[in-house]
């Protein structure tokens, strides 16, 4: 489709930091298409403050902030049935998302994917702009500003997650960061938000070397938690907004652990990270086993240690 003269475009993004993390390398195509346009994006306060130095839209706008242009292009990486309708009752003349019941009808272009993973199914969104050959790197560059623990040599365990079952157990942790302790020099941070920060002071309880594991919950914005994340010897986490942050900055080992989540919709893409998931008989799972309620608990401590 030649869409000529593109002056405005309105992308509607997640709310989510792994979900927007996402979307970053269908935003720099997009970017790179479309130079002399300007982008603006909805998102809330997490999505802003994940792209507001990314250089890869020109404004954000808050969710419920009113909007004054005329847009040429809408984009809705989220196809909510609301944001269909407002970038109809907008006028926007192409509008494309996802081909989903209610949306279609609000659409000039609703797109079907074949794809699995979430960034791909991003990047399918564009095909109707005739947009090829993306990479799937997810995007994120740290501010100078951003300060991190003057550590040499760490690990970052990652416990807390917005959905309780993606959680790895507390004392799993704990027993990982004494085996960890016994073969590496390693000292080893907790992150979070300010409310895991009960969840990391149970895990420190239960190690042996307690002078070697520092909690770090709700002390970093998402900017310093990429720093930390940067100069981290791995990561350990599960499905979870870090994880894709991790990725996104390039973090040296990227252990991703699933349980009730399906890996091949949002774990780390080959090459990206390490992805353990088991079946319900505790065997390693291919990605086209069932995953529903199977625990992330199944996962041992010496599963992990095995990866470092």
């Amino acid at each position: 489709m030649s869409v000529p003269n593109i002056s405005n475009i309105l992308i509607f993004n997640h709310r989510h930091m792994g979900d927007v993390l996402m979307t970053t390398p269908a935003l720099l195509a997009i970017r790179n298409k479309y130079k002399n346009a300007t982008i603006d994006c909805i998102t809330n306060h997490t999505g802003r403050e994940v792209l507001k130095e990314q250089n890869l839209v020109d404004n954000i706008v808050l969710e419920n902030e009113p909007l004054s242009k005329n847009y040429d292009i809408a984009l809705l990486f989220k196809a909510t049935f609301r944001n269909a309708l407002q970038s109809r009752r907008l006028k926007i003349p192409v509008r494309i998302g996802w081909r989903r019941e209610g949306n279609s009808l609000l659409l000039t272009h609703p797109v079907k994917t074949k794809s699995e993973h979430h960034i791909h199914q991003n990047i399918d969104l564009l095909a109707p702009l005739d947009i090829t050959n993306i990479s799937d790197q997810m995007i994120y560059k740290i501010s100078p500003s951003a300060t991190a623990p003057d550590f040499s040599r760490y690990m970052v365990f990652n416990p807390g997650a917005s959905t309780p079952s993606n959680r790895w157990p507390a004392d799993h942790f704990a027993k990982l960061a004494n085996l960890i302790h016994t073969k590496f020099p390693h000292k080893i941070i907790i992150t979070g938000n300010a409310a895991d920060r009960i969840l990391a002071d149970r895990i420190i309880g239960a190690v042996t070397t307690k002078e070697r594991i520092y909690n770090y919950c709700g002390e970093s914005t998402i900017d310093s938690l990429a720093k930390v994340l940067q100069g981290a010897s791995a990561l350990i986490t599960g499905d979870t907004g870090p994880m894709h942050l991790a990725i996104a900055v390039k973090t040296q080992n990227v252990i991703a652990l699933f349980g009730p989540a399906h890996e091949r919709l949002s774990g780390p893409l080959p090459g990206y990270g390490t992805v353990l998931a088991k079946d319900r008989n505790g065997n390693w799972r291919d990605g086209n086993n069932r995953f529903k309620n199977i625990p992330v608990s199944l996962i041992k401590p010496e599963d992990v240690f095995e990866r470092l």
